[in-house]
């Protein structure tokens, strides 16, 4: 299972939300071409896949799930609890890096030892 980026997990986000989105919505929320977005649904699809879940996309209706979606926000919710928690332990460990260090040190290595 491939790991879903932060634009595909709003898109399933808004899917679960909304029941049903539009080409346009997505754009919306992302900001992306359609070509892109189109991409990012093949990526969804086969992702979603694992959940027993289809991502159905019909001209003029929509796109939306079809199945028992349950396990899939389980996942998502989990995913967005963890990314949260990951951040947080980043920051708290970049903030004690700069409390404990004694010697003056540049933004790139910063960059280089937290966010590999």
């Amino acid at each position: 299972m491939s790991e879903m980026n932060n634009d595909e997990i709003k898109i399933i986000e808004a899917i679960l939300n909304s029941s049903k989105v539009h080409y346009s919505d997505i754009a919306n929320l992302i900001g992306k071409s359609r070509k892109t977005i189109a991409k990012y649904l093949d990526n969804i699809a086969n992702y979603v896949e694992h959940f027993d879940v289809s991502l159905i996309r019909k001209r003029n209706v929509g796109i939306y799930f079809e199945g028992n979606i349950s396990k899939l926000s389980e996942s998502i919710q989990e995913n967005n609890i963890l990314k949260f928690n990951i951040s947080k332990q980043r920051s708290l460990d970049l903030l004690t890096e700069l409390l404990i260090t004694n010697k003056a040190i540049t933004v790139q290595e910063l960059a280089d030892k937290f966010f590999y």
